[in-house]
Parts: C-alpha cells; sequence; structure tokens
C-alpha cells in the first residue's frame, strides 16, 4: 500500500469492486445518532447544491492516514466540527443505486474520490436528501475512536 501524496495522478487505479468508501462524520448530532441507532444519518451523505459527494478510498488507506484524514476534513468544514468516525459504503452498494463512484485524487490525497449523484440532486433539495438517505441507508457506521473492549 502506498501513502498518500506520493503517486503520479497517473499511477491511480480506478475503484475497484472490492473497495469500501468512507465520508467523515463530522457532526455531532450524526455522530450520537450512528451511535444510539448503529445506523448512519442521511446528513452525514448530503452536500446540498452539488451532485458530487466527497469521500475517501478507505480500504486503500492505512488507518492513521484515514484519521488523520477525519480531522482535517472537520477542521475544513468549521470550528464546531469534530471527527466523530466514518460512515462506510462499498463500491458494490454505490454502483447498486446506480450512482458513479469516481476517483478524484488531489494534492497530498492520491485517495479522495466522488459519488456522483443524479443531476437533478444538484438542484432539488428532495431529490438531493432522496439520495443522501439511499446512501445512509446502505453504509455501516464506524466510531473513532473505537468503545475499548477491554
Amino acid at each position: 500500500m502506498t501513502v498518500a501524496g506520493n503517486n503520479d495522478a497517473a499511477d491511480i487505479p480506478a475503484i475497484a469492486e472490492w473497495e469500501t468508501l468512507a465520508r467523515a462524520v463530522t457532526d455531532g448530532d450524526e455522530a450520537r445518532f450512528a451511535n444510539r441507532t448503529g445506523n448512519v444519518h442521511a446528513g452525514s451523505f448530503t452536500h446540498p447544491g452539488r451532485r458530487d459527494i466527497s469521500v475517501d478510498r478507505f480500504s486503500r488507506m492505512e488507518q492513521a492516514e484515514a484519521v488523520t484524514n477525519g480531522h482535517t476534513i472537520a477542521a475544513e468544514r468549521g470550528v464546531n466540527r469534530k471527527f466523530h468516525g466514518w460512515a462506510l459504503i462499498t463500491k458494490t452498494a454505490v454502483d447498486d443505486l446506480e450512482y458513479i463512484a469516481k476517483a478524484s485524487p488531489r494534492d497530498g490525497h492520491d485517495w479522495h474520490a466522488d459519488i456522483w449523484l443524479p443531476e437533478q440532486a444538484a438542484t432539488d433539495r428532495k431529490a438531493h436528501e432522496h439520495h443522501a438517505a439511499a446512501l445512509a441507508r446502505n453504509a455501516d457506521w464506524e466510531k473513532w475512536p473505537p468503545d475499548d473492549e477491554s
């Protein structure tokens, strides 16, 4: 496995069927919902006004790298945000929903990707929320830090 940021963009493979994608959960209410119910909140996949939902190629990342990235994302989303864990969804589930998962490496982050929703998701808030809920229903919650099992 390579470290993010060390590859030429041409070296980044397309997203494989076996991959798991992750959306950092940085909202305390969404994390409490997930911790209480075990389900991912639809808000975790909401980005109003956009078709593309930013995710990480979780299966390609080392755990420390994923955690560091989660904290970075929380800081970028605002001062009241904290990294709580991930909403995890498989590439197969994204395909089954007829959305498109596409690699979109960024400077310093080779394992960035986007999930592309249907076109109307960018302009129709109800449609966007419907698609976000579909992603959430097919996602698994992974809390960070995990509960201590000792």
